[in-house]
Formats: C-alpha cells, sequence, structure tokens
C-alpha cells in the first residue's frame, strides 16, 4: 500500500505528539512492506532526517502565524495522486486543506487537537474545516474515549469513528534505573512549558508537601509560560527544590525518565499522554490529573489519578514516595507499556485504511 502521512511540523524535538505519532507510525508503517511517505512543513525541521524506510519530503513554510498557522503554499503542488490513501495529522492545519482536496481518499487523526472555538470566526471556522475537512474524511481516528465525543461535537458521524491509541517505542524506554543515591526523590515533569500542561500546578503542590528529601525535575522547553512558571515558582520560595535540567530527547529522555521516584502529568487538558506510557515503558509510576486521556486506563500498579488540584496531587505525590511505589511493579509496568508499542498499534491503522479501500 502507498501511504502518504500529511503533518504541519514534523521536528522530532519541538513538534511534540503530533509530531511523533506520524514519524512513529509511517516507520512501523514501513516495517510492515508498506510504502510510506510524509509530507511536511520545513519549520524547525531543516535538519530533521526521515524515519527509518520512509520519505520524508520538507516544504517551505513561508510564514509562522501566532498561534502556530503554517503557511506552506508550495504543497499545493505536490503530487497527491501516487498515493493509495492520505493519513492526515491534526485538525485546523492548511496544510490539511490542501491535502483533503487532491481527490484522495483521507482519514484524519486530530491527536487532541479537535477542540471547540468561540468569537467570530464560528462561521468561518464551520464552512472551512467541517465541511472541507471533517466531514468528507472517509474514516476518522480517536486516541482516546473523550476525543470521539470531540469529533461527534463537531458534526462527524460517530459511525466512521475508529478508537486506536497512539503507540511508542517501547524499545527505547526500557532503561534499567539510575536513581542516584543520595537521600533524595526525585519527581519529574516532562514536557512543554505550556500552560496547557499545567507545570505551575505541580510546584504548587510541591510547595504544598514541604518535603526537604523532594527535588522536582523541571525537564522540557518554553512553549509560552516558562517566563511566568519560573517567576510563580520563585514567589512560592521553592526554587532551591527546583532543578532546571533543559529539554531531554533520545537516550537522555529514557536515561531521565528511568532516574525520577516517579514522573508527574499535571495537565489541564490532555487527550491521551503519551509521556505517560513512555515513564512506564522504563518502568518509573506515574501520577496524573483526571483531565488526561489514557489516565483512566491505568491499572493501580502503574500509578495513581487525581483532580486537577494542586493538594490532591501533593496528597498522591507524598502517598507514592512514601510507599516507595518507584520500587515495586517496575517490571509490570514495563509489560503493560508493551500493549501501545508501535508493532502492535500500526496494524490496526493498516485495517482502516484496508476498510476505507475495500481492500
Amino acid at each position: 500500500m502507498k501511504i502518504l502521512h500529511v503533518v504541519d511540523m514534523i521536528s522530532q524535538q519541538r513538534g511534540g505528539g503530533s509530531a511523533k505519532v506520524p514519524y512513529q507510525l509511517g516507520e512501523a508503517q514501513a516495517r510492515l512492506g508498506h510504502k510510506v511517505t510524509i509530507y511536511a512543513s520545513d519549520f524547525h525541521a531543516e535538519d530533521q532526517l526521515p524515519p527509518k524506510g520512509v520519505e520524508l519530503k520538507k516544504f517551505h513554510c513561508a510564514l509562522n502565524l501566532l498561534g502556530g498557522v503554517r503557511i506552506t503554499p508550495s504543497m499545493v503542488f505536490a503530487d497527491f495522486s501516487q498515493f493509495d490513501i492520505v493519513h492526515l495529522h491534526n485538525y485546523r492545519t492548511l496544510v490539511n486543506i490542501i491535502a483533503a482536496n487532491k481527490g484522495r481518499p483521507y482519514i484524519v487523526q486530530a491527536l487532541g487537537s479537535c477542540l471547540p472555538i468561540n468569537g467570530l470566526t464560528i462561521p468561518l471556522h464551520n464552512f472551512i474545516w467541517r465541511n472541507l475537512i471533517l466531514k468528507r474524511a472517509s474514516a476518522l481516528i480517536a486516541i482516546a474515549e473523550m476525543e470521539i465525543g470531540q469529533y461527534v461535537a463537531e458534526g462527524a458521524d460517530s459511525k466512521r469513528i475508529s478508537l486506536i491509541p497512539a503507540g511508542i517505542k517501547c524499545n527505547e524506554f526500557n532503561r534499567r534505573p539510575a536513581r542516584v543515591k543520595d537521600g533524595k526523590k526525585r519527581v519529574l515533569f516532562l514536557g512543554r512549558f505550556h500552560e496547557d500542561k499545567s507545570p505551575v500546578l505541580l510546584a504548587k503542590a510541591i510547595k504544598i508537601l514541604n518535603r526537604n528529601d523532594v527535588i522536582l525535575l523541571m525537564a522540557g522547553y518554553d512553549d509560552g509560560c516558562e517566563k511566568t512558571m519560573r517567576r510563580q515558582i520563585k514567589e512560592l520560595g521553592i526554587e532551591d527544590k527546583v532543578d532546571y535540567i533543559g529539554a531531554r530527547y533520545g537516550k537522555d529522555k529514557a536515561d531521565t525518565y528511568a532516574m525520577a521516584d516517579i514522573y508527574i502529568m499535571p495537565s489541564r487538558r490532555e487527550v491521551f499522554g503519551l509521556t505517560l506510557l513512555e515513564a512506564l515503558a522504563c518502568g518509573t509510576p506515574v501520577i496524573a490529573t483526571d483531565r488526561c486521556g489514557v489516565a483512566s486506563l491505568l491499572p493501580p500498579e502503574c500509578g495513581l489519578v487525581v483532580p486537577f488540584d494542586e493538594y490532591a496531587l501533593a496528597k498522591a505525590i507524598n502517598e507514592a514516595l512514601d510507599k516507595d511505589i518507584a520500587s515495586s511493579y517496575r517490571e509490570y509496568r514495563i509489560k503493560w507499556a508493551k500493549q501501545y508499542d508501535w508493532s502492535k498499534i500500526a496494524p490496526k491503522i493498516i485495517e482502516v485504511y484496508r476498510k476505507v479501500l475495500g481492500t
């Protein structure tokens, strides 16, 4: 099968989960014997190498507008006719408008971006996104239960929606614990410093926790709220408990998960939560808010789920550290995460393609 993935940002360092999914899914599909291509903008991706076995075609991003709207006009002239199926990633992107109107069957995987909008642009939004992309899609993939409702609220037919979680490359994260033996407990935040990720909520929980043996590791890069976050951490008076360790990628990322006693996802809005799976694949226990899609699937051996509240989060962290859950059920967590390996997820998506194509 000739498969085309379309995404507006493919940078594996700056694109987040919406860049990881087409990149890693494409590689997994190529291993299954399919001919896979990715069309993406070159925004933050000038030096990005292609996935193994996949052709990566980068189109010049002529303009990046406030709010992440990337204008890539040269993709209009790209060849789409050679592909059997086109897989659109994210929802409201200009590259999706281009791809959806090239006469090829396509599916949409919004990856958490199919959220309601408000304001004067609603009529235009309804015409462009709902009518030109969503309602004409041959199929839709939801990565969590909550995303099914988001699609339906946008006017999608629930019969065209398949529930298939996102995946990870488990072999990259199966690391042995590398915890520093200094009597300290390391609580990890890893991700973009963005208000939806709520690093400040975690900082408030650390303040409430008031434990001298706890260090908060902040691994990530600024996506709009780092300045505010650092100011609030200073105002909370916990600067001595916070260690800013920068963004982590590849082996460094896996090592960071492995050295933590517990990984925290304090998000206020997270349709899935790939980093939870990555931490679990390292054997590290997790705590997530109930705003995270994958949280409802977590067995107690993997970690705890709490309301979006700093006091509830502080209580859960204290309980997890006192019980030293990092030392228990490590192999169980690694095994549990393996059900989300791309080797198991990619064939399910291929079946969606086959259903669309009638093959």
